[in-house]
């Protein structure tokens, strides 16, 4: 939260005005398509590990069991810090208000940051970074990886639409904002 603190309003205000509420069509389609287009990843990702790690699955443990890794909660672990990352990126209010992600230096370099980490972890390219988060081995198999990676991907990319919907295709332009004044009689 302290790199979003850091951002700027943009120099010359816009002719569009902001909503008045947050109760607004855009907000409510966004709050509530984020929130599916989050469970149908999440799900499919359960799915994807499931049907590689069966014999885990079938395990009931105790709450009071020591934590041992496994393929699930590794799993759930990296989809939980790419998905709070692809929450950050998609509802950054950015242009047309404040100034755009890639001029927040330090939000920027987070945000890239934790891609790349994520690539890394999902590909094993530095095992000691894996070892050190508790990471187990993903399956060899490089269908599972390339299938996370474009879960997440999609994740992103429709998450990040459903909050922009409105600036790209210029609703703020075409709604008035303006509020109404009082009739004084």
């Amino acid at each position: 939260f302290l790199m979003l603190s850091r951002a700027k309003p943009l120099k010359n205000l816009n002719e569009n005005h902001p909503p008045n509420t947050i109760f607004t069509k855009p907000a409510i389609i966004s709050i509530v398509g984020q929130a599916i287009v989050n469970l149908v990843c999440m799900l499919a990702i359960i799915y994807y590990t499931e049907a590689v790690d069966q014999e885990a699955m079938g395990k009931i443990k105790s709450l009071d069991d020591p934590f041992e890794p496994n393929l699930m909660n590794t799993i759930m672990f990296i989809y939980s810090m790419i998905n709070q990352t692809i929450t950050f990126v998609a509802n950054y209010g950015g242009e047309p208000f404040m100034e755009n992600v890639s001029k927040n230096p330090m939000l920027y370099k987070v945000l890239c940051g934790l891609a790349i980490g994520t690539v890394l972890i999902v590909f094993e390219v530095y095992p000691p970074l894996n070892e050190t988060l508790e990471i187990v081995p993903l399956p060899i198999d490089m269908n599972y990886r390339v299938s996370l990676l474009s879960i997440m991907g999609f994740n992103f990319i429709a998450c990040y639409l459903l909050d922009n919907w409105p600036k790209i295709c210029g609703y703020y332009k075409l709604v008035d904002h303006t509020p109404m004044e009082d009739d004084k009689d």
